[in-house]
């Protein structure tokens, strides 16, 4: 990874850092919400986070050898995508 990606990636993650944070902290009585959307929220969040776990284990060549041990990665690229999908959805 060249210095300009290694730049982009670390903002981005600082601003995903920085939003999660303040939704945590905003506190207001009127502020819509309830246990099922917290929900929906969450599985959808778990789910776009997927395919950064597939890019770590693609990237990666030690821990791309362990997960190789279980799984191909043609076949764990197929589910990935089939996560996406769902995510879209």
């Amino acid at each position: 990874m060249n210095s300009q990606e290694r730049t982009i990636v670390s903002s981005l993650v600082v601003l995903m850092i920085l939003l999660w944070l303040g939704f945590v902290w905003h506190r207001d009585p009127a502020f819509p919400g309830s246990f099922i959307g917290f929900g929906v929220g969450l599985s959808a969040s778990v789910l776009m986070l997927i395919p950064l776990v597939y890019m770590t284990i693609k990237r990666n060549k030690s821990l791309k050898k362990v997960v190789t041990k279980h799984i191909a990665m043609p076949t764990l690229c197929v589910y990935i995508s089939m996560l996406v999908c769902w995510g879209l959805f």
